[in-house]
């Protein structure tokens, strides 16, 4: 009802009348006032926050060009900035101009002002300005929200606009809004429940809105053909909503005539966009043009679904297509409007700091410490249990892995848990030299001792998965122990909890006054699509009476104090603290029923108390931290706000936990001789050439062979650096039990693949179980990551971030724990994004965004001096002006930022892996099979869901455009997405060096050297030279000829060491 009556009243019209013609230039100025707000932060999006440059740049056609028309008058969006010239065409004058962006131009009626879309204030918002440029100023003002699409009610003093919102899904959702002119919050014309992607509206028709409108919320792959978009329309009188174009091809894009009497909107016709016309009064449709550039119905469309086209004074439409400007007459006649665009705009230089191959591995990732009265603090690292005695001196506890210690009271006792991938789960108690293995098998973790000593709890992972992933258990039980004469005995399952997966921590487990508690996910079945709250509950020893203690904020860990008065929890990263009772009674942190105090504020991990329950302790990356809480919670507490807002409160005692291996390096020497070597040292090609490697490096390259080395002849074969994949998730599957060896990682070696980057990945696994790999705990690729995501959307472990001393928390969380690259993800702030970015670079840490399918944001993150887009750019074919903008990036002494268009997914079209699918099947590949499960294997390539024709496959298109601008100097990378472990990285490689792109050797450069450049490593690693690091990949036959012969691998070195290792 608020919607409709928003709808019905807010524009009061008089009966239908005949349209009238656009107002004369002399026509009453529109009148706009500023929005009241705040003065504006200090934080400039357009000033310039470190190195910068200026690229020149002169075109005369342009990328998805917005355009708007009154009079002899045209304005257009190219570059992030509006330019305005005769209607005839010619030299544009520049109306705006700096970082921010600036797109979808629209007149108001009277042509007195120019509406656009602008992140210029830190979001995007929108903004009027006059027609020269000047007096620009703010009509919405939305902290979050992007707000977009600007459009003038002829009829009053209103602007409509398309406000974006995001939920737990990044990708968010948008509605249809509405806002005075003179300030206001403005109101909702549509709801995102029943209409997800509303947008594109016209107003110029007197009694109907018209807007295009999604089926559903996005989703891959989805087909436009079948009918993905409509267009409705709203009744200005009633707010009734109706269904106007819709079926084959999809609808969207509308546009009036200014008779009212056609209505243009974009179809799709197979694999053409076209214009098409519908006659309003008799519902008959025709092509008007199948000359358009490519639509983004299959994309996010965060800009809309094609850009915004506009009539002039005799009737005929202004659009772009081509990357040109057209006029076209409602007969189809069309003649170009010619343009020219010449300007400067600033980028910042890309700043990369070499990243070392160092000789000792160091624990970055120190899992669940726990200090005993004796000053011992046990914990878990590289997968192993270690202790460190009050003096410092570290030793291992677990002779394999280790998880989850937990003393008992009097310190003496210490249970814990391992995994075995052969034997599957123990849970053990060590005292003092003994260890004793409790019944029972399965995935243990979080065990915990009542208070006496004499009871033991734990939780219990049941299985239950043919993948058997550890993190792809049924339920998990809570199984209970108690102590007899001959040592423990298991007194069974106390209640079963279900699986949380691999998203969230295993709940802790606490004993008191003979009930186990715990704390659980409640999910808000109001808000499905919106973080629910954490409830702390207790159950009697036989699983009766649950009751339901303290409602928490969504946490990812909660634990309570051995006395059970304190209760401690870690929400968006930070460790709180808050009283609690153990009576039986429901209290909620989320409504302020109890005080709650905020203890970090860069990170609170592994949270845990101190024996006498007096400290609270935690980890922020390898250190170990405590703190007494007593003063926080005294009466008349004033925290006062400190020098620094990221330090640790005064009275933090800081143990470092300095664990260190020696890296893992072959001894001996290998001549590879006789061989075929493609360096990716430029364009170097060596034949009949002799490799000697030495230990891990590469010692000489046409070199004496040493006495005693061991020798392979590689006649006929052909030497490659080794791959590097730079976006390669590895899909961990894990909770906090880690397998002792990652089939994912076997098969990367399988397939060639020496050094990978995961740039989305849980943070404990990854950098665990890469610190595993280097000290030769287990075998794989080099492991890099960005760790978890610096998220953008709702969620609780997001990265809200409301000043730029937050990005700089998120940033120095991430750095301890070994990332240094970190992924800005959906971050919907330009401001955010760029301290983000002065962050890393204050850092010497690589930001890596998600590129999220906005070419717009792609582009500013560019200026911003961002490391790498990752992902496609989805308005494809690219036309002069990006791709000299991107190619702007580099100088002289940097080299810019870098392009990953992850081909197998690339936007606005169908993934790319579904034409591998669909040309040939991996299921009975012999290679995948050596680790990949095929029972896995099966499950996600058995059946595929899409089979199409081979002219709608845009990665090829995406795939030409990555090459073109690696022909103008941007660094491309291969990234495989880990849609297909191990034989992706060739299906992302072949698509590179597909039809019209990139030439085998460009391909192999973008898998090797660049791979190499872009993580800052190409000084030891990513080309075959002597000094470097022996990453080879040794082919039977020559990629050169052929790039589908990548797979045909012979053997593989990483690290000097050969794969598969001889028998």
């Amino acid at each position: 009802m608020l919607i409709l009556s928003a709808l019905a009243f807010a524009h009061p019209e008089p009966d239908p009348v005949p349209p009238e013609p656009k107002p004369a230039k002399d026509a009453p100025p529109t009148v706009v006032l500023p929005v009241e707000k705040v003065p504006d932060p200090p934080w400039d999006v357009d000033g310039r926050h470190g190195p910068a440059h200026d690229v020149r740049i002169d075109v005369t056609e342009g990328s998805w060009m917005d355009v708007t028309v009154h009079g002899d008058t045209v304005v257009f969006s190219l570059l992030g900035d509006l330019w305005s010239m005769p209607l005839t065409g010619g030299e544009a004058i520049r109306l705006t101009i700096g970082a921010s962006w600036d797109v979808q131009p629209a007149f108001s009626p009277d042509g007195s002002l120019l509406a656009f879309a602008s992140d210029r204030g830190g979001n995007e918002q929108l903004w009027v300005m006059k027609p020269d440029g000047s007096d620009a100023r703010q009509v919405t003002d939305e902290d979050v929200a992007r707000v977009t699409e600007p459009v003038w009610d002829p009829h009053g003093p209103w602007i409509y606009g398309r406000r974006r919102t995001v939920d737990t899904r990044s990708i968010g959702v948008t509605e249809l809004w509405t806002w005075h002119t003179s300030g206001g919050a403005g109101m909702p014309m549509t709801s995102h429940d029943d209409r997800p992607h509303a947008g594109e509206l016209v107003a110029t028709d007197p009694r109907y809105l018209y807007f295009s409108s999604r089926n559903g919320r996005f989703e891959y792959n989805h087909d436009p053909i079948g009918g993905l978009w409509q267009i409705e329309r709203i009744d200005r009188k009633n707010g009734n909503f109706a269904t106007v174009v819709y079926g084959s091809g999809s609808a969207s894009r509308p546009t009036v005539s200014p008779d009212g009497k056609q209505l243009v909107f974009v179809t799709r016709d197979r694999t053409k966009t076209l214009l098409e016309v519908l006659d309003v009064a008799t519902g008959r449709r025709r092509v008007l043009a199948d000359w358009l550039s490519p639509d983004e119905l299959e994309a996010f469309a965060l800009h809309g679904t094609y850009p915004a086209m506009d009539w002039t004074d005799d009737g005929a439409l202004v659009l772009w297509a081509q990357g040109k400007l057209w006029k076209l007459g409602m007969d189809g006649q069309r003649a170009e409007i010619p343009f020219r665009v010449t300007g400067d705009w600033t980028l910042h230089d890309v700043l990369r700091k070499p990243v070392p191959l160092r000789d000792e591995v160091t624990a970055k990732v120190i899992r669940w410490p726990t200090r005993n009265a004796d000053g011992e603090i046990a914990f878990s690292a590289m997968g192993a249990l270690w202790l460190r005695d009050d003096e410092g001196t570290i030793e291992r506890v677990s002779k394999g892995t280790g998880y989850a210690p937990a003393w008992s009271t009097d310190g003496r006792e210490l249970a814990w848990t391992s995994w075995d991938d052969a034997t599957g789960g123990r849970l053990h108690v060590t005292r003092g030299s003994r260890t004793i293995d409790l019944p029972g098998e399965g995935q243990w973790v979080n065990p915990a001792f009542s208070a006496d000593g004499e009871r033991l709890v734990a939780l219990r992972g049941v299985g239950g998965s043919v993948s058997q992933e550890l993190a792809d258990q049924a339920f998990y039980e809570i199984v209970a122990f108690s102590r007899d004469k001959r040592g423990w005995r298991s007194d069974g399952v106390v209640t079963s909890l279900p699986n949380a997966g691999s998203a969230t921590r295993s709940p802790r487990l606490h004993l008191h006054a003979n009930r186990v508690w715990y704390a659980e996910d409640r999910p808000n079945p109001d808000k499905p699509r919106m973080p629910g709250d954490t409830v702390l509950v207790s159950v009697a020893m036989d699983g009766t009476d649950r009751r339901e203690h303290l409602v928490l904020p969504g946490a990812a860990e909660v634990s309570i104090s051995p006395d059970f008065q304190w209760v401690a929890y870690k929400r968006a990263h930070q460790l709180y603290v808050a009283p609690m009772s153990a009576f039986y009674m429901v209290g909620s942190l989320s409504e302020g029923q109890l005080p709650v105090r905020q203890i970090t504020h860069v990170v609170g991990d592994w949270i845990g108390w101190s024996g006498d329950s007096k400290s609270i302790t935690w980890s922020e990356g390898p250190a170990f931290k405590s703190l007494p809480i007593a003063a926080f919670f005294a009466p008349g507490f004033e925290e006062e706000p400190p020098k620094d807002p990221l330090a640790d409160p005064p009275g933090t005692e800081v143990v470092a936990l300095a664990l260190t291996a020696p890296r893992a390096r072959p001894t001996g020497a290998l001549a590879l001789t006789h061989a075929r070597v493609v360096t990716m040292n430029g364009d170097e090609i060596l034949e009949d050439a002799t490799i000697v490697l030495q230990g891990d490096r590469i010692a000489s390259i046409n070199g004496p062979v040493p006495p005693g080395a061991k020798t392979v002849d590689l006649t006929g074969k052909t030497v490659i650096p080794g791959l590097i994949d730079v976006h390669a998730h590895l899909h961990y599957d894990t909770g906090d039990v880690l397998p002792e060896q990652q089939w994912e990682y076997l098969t990367a070696l399988d397939f060639g693949v020496t050094t990978l980057h995961d740039p989305s990945a849980s943070t404990d696994t990854v950098f665990t179980q890469a610190e595993r790999v280097e000290a030769g705990f287990a075998k794989g690729p080099r492991i890099y990551s960005t760790g978890y995501i610096l998220y953008g959307a709702q969620g609780n472990d997001a990265s809200d971030t409301p000043t730029p001393e937050a990005a700089v928390a998120a940033i120095r969380r991430m750095a301890a724990y070994g990332a240094h690259t970190v992924k800005v993800y959906q971050q919907s702030q330009r401001s955010r994004r760029q301290w983000y970015m002065q962050a890393c670079n204050d850092l010497d840490v690589y930001c890596i965004p998600e590129g999220g399918g906005d070419t717009w944001q792609n582009l500013g993150m560019v200026a911003d001096g961002y490391q790498a887009i990752e992902h496609s750019l989805p308005t494809v074919p690219l036309y002069a002006d990006i791709r000299a903008y991107f190619a702007g990036s580099p100088t002289a002494d940097t080299m810019g930022t870098f392009y990953t268009p992850t081909l197998v997914v690339a936007y606005g079209g169908l993934m790319g892996e579904n034409w591998f699918y669909q040309h040939a099947s991996p299921l009975e590949d012999e290679r995948l099979l050596l680790h990949f499960p095929r029972r896995q294997l099966d499950a996600q390539a058995w059946r595929r869901n899409v089979v199409a024709h081979d002219s709608d496959w845009r990665h090829e298109v995406v795939a030409q455009e990555a090459a073109a601008l690696q022909d103008a100097g941007v660094h491309v990378t291969l990234g495989a997405h880990g849609q297909l472990q191990g034989l992706g990285v060739h299906w992302e490689l072949w698509a590179l060096g597909g039809p019209g792109a990139m030439s085998p050797h460009e391909a192999l450069r973008a898998a090797t050297i660049d791979g190499a450049r872009y993580l800052g490593i190409d000084a030891w690693t990513g080309s075959i030279e002597a000094g470097k690091v022996a990453d080879l990949v040794i082919l039977d036959k020559d990629p050169l000829a052929d790039i589908h012969h990548s797979d045909d691998i012979a053997f593989v070195v990483k690290n000097g060491e050969r794969w598969p290792a001889e028998d």
